[in-house]
């Protein structure tokens, strides 16, 4: 049975703590979900955790899951981070099933610190006056902010820099997020 569980959004791990020993190769990290308060679930993908049996399975999200956790507004603090599971998730040492459990609260939350990274500009249209931009993770599209964006003609040593100060966001919550250029701009 579930003791407790922690997640950690910064680092992106998730422990679960049993009240007994659970065999490590029957752990399917597919039956488990997290949730919302919102009524938002997510069940996770594959992924690789602790390779001991033990009371405690920790491992970490993979990225896709991560980035869709954050979209779908899925454990951004601990008021809203729920975890679910059927039976079949794991067995105990003498191939048992582990007992089921439904919106369970998180005990132990750590939140995501560190900063979103634009890695690259997807797609630059002077036509329509858009461009896309690449982030290591999901983030909130309406935070962006136009007056710090700067386009410069090259990565070193511009020739020709051009300060953004105002524009639309198209797209939503994403890794991969959509401005409009204003129209002076274009």
């Amino acid at each position: 049975q579930l003791v407790s569980f922690d997640v950690d959004m910064d680092s992106a791990t998730i422990t679960l703590l049993f009240d007994e020993t659970v065999e490590k190769d029957s752990f399917s990290v597919a039956a488990l979900q997290l949730s919302s308060s919102t009524g938002a679930a997510l069940n996770l993908s594959t992924s690789t955790f602790s390779l001991v049996d033990g009371v405690d399975v920790t491992f970490a999200f993979v990225k896709a899951d991560l980035d869709e956790l954050t979209r779908l507004k899925i454990c951004p603090t601990a008021a809203e981070c729920f975890v679910s599971f059927p039976s079949a998730l794991c067995l105990d040492m003498n191939g048992n099933a582990v007992v089921s459990a439904v919106d369970v609260p998180v005990l132990g939350f750590t939140t995501d610190t560190t900063a979103p990274v634009a890695t690259s500009l997807v797609e630059f249209d002077m036509d329509s006056g858009t461009f896309q931009l690449l982030f290591s993770e999901t983030i909130s599209a309406s935070s962006t902010d136009f007056a710090m964006l700067q386009l410069q003609s090259f990565v070193l040593n511009p020739s020709t820099t051009l300060q953004l100060q105002a524009g639309a966001v198209i797209s939503a919550d994403d890794t991969v997020v959509k401005l409009q250029l204003c129209h002076q701009l274009r």
